[in-house]
């Protein structure tokens, strides 16, 4: 879409709502003014209350994220220990092609796999072994 019908739909949708929202709280002044008057005080601690528990709610979100989000990490020294141990690891190297590009060099062994092919290519990781992804 271009910029410019975008920017007419977008100002004519926030008149739309500026327009529909000034005139109901014209209509309904009185009876806002009333109910205000009479549950003011609960209307402002429901109003805090559930502010609250959105805040909180997208604090716990933010944590189960963080926490799917934390793996095992391995240091290149302690990977280094391991190939030389002869341990049964596969690794897998998700660098971009600008990375590859700089550093050419690859850890020996490892199978090259771009990102944007993983969905592709996911079946050539082996299962039956620790798997190391190295990306920069």
């Amino acid at each position: 879409m271009p910029v410019r019908r975008f920017m007419i739909y977008d100002s004519l949708g926030a008149l739309f709502w500026i327009v529909t929202v000034t005139s109901l709280g014209l209509m309904f002044s009185n009876q806002l003014e009333q109910i205000a008057l009479r549950w003011g005080g609960w209307l402002v601690a429901v109003l805090a209350g559930g502010l609250a528990a959105y805040v909180l709610w997208k604090f716990i979100q933010r944590r189960r994220f963080l926490r799917r989000l934390r793996i095992a990490r391995i240091t290149p020294k302690e990977l280094m220990d391991k190939l030389t141990a002869k341990e049964n690891i596969s690794i897998v190297d998700l660098r971009q092609p600008m990375d590859i590009e700089a550093f050419p060099q690859m850890i020996p062994g490892a199978l090259r796999i771009a990102m944007e092919e993983i969905e592709e290519r996911h079946g050539e990781i082996p299962r039956d072994r620790d798997v190391v992804l190295y990306c920069s």
